[in-house]
């Protein structure tokens, strides 16, 4: 079996609200926005009646899929970042103080400050308006 990334893939409870992080604060470019419903959506996510919007973005050249279920709708998860099961995405920063800065003046939730390890590298958690664990990551040796 070969297999390669195709997307990543978040629920949201509100796109427009999720839009407003992703697409407007930190720019990504909507590339598809897209209702499903019918068997075949029921099917392949396993929720009867589900009704779903779909907003694929780019994010500098890997996919970041959206999706808000508008009939069949769940309820929040509630997870600790060491709790089995959680995950997150992480985005390369070019200047992660700056961008730190820009986030907080944009009232993104963040975890902690940026944390700066032993080889002049960085990283921070921030949080997007579902609680979805975001990551900014720093390396002097990696462009972002």
């Amino acid at each position: 079996m070969e297999l390669a990334i195709g997307h990543t893939g978040f629920v949201v409870s509100d796109m427009e609200r999720s839009l407003a992080l992703y697409r407007d604060t930190l720019g990504f470019t909507v590339m598809d926005d897209v209702e499903r419903a019918g068997e075949y959506i029921e099917t392949m996510v396993g929720v009867p009646g589900a009704r779903v919007r779909t907003v694929f973005l780019d994010v500098g050249g890997h996919t970041l899929e959206l999706v808000q279920y508008l009939t069949g709708q769940g309820t929040r998860v509630e997870a600790r970042n060491c709790d089995p099961g959680k995950g997150h995405i992480s985005f390369w920063s070019k200047d992660i103080q700056q961008d730190y800065e820009y986030l907080l003046s944009q009232g993104v939730e963040f975890v902690s400050p940026p944390q700066w390890g032993p080889t002049g590298g960085a990283a921070v958690y921030f949080l997007d308006p579902d609680g979805i664990t975001l990551e900014l990551h720093y390396r002097p040796d990696r462009e972002a």
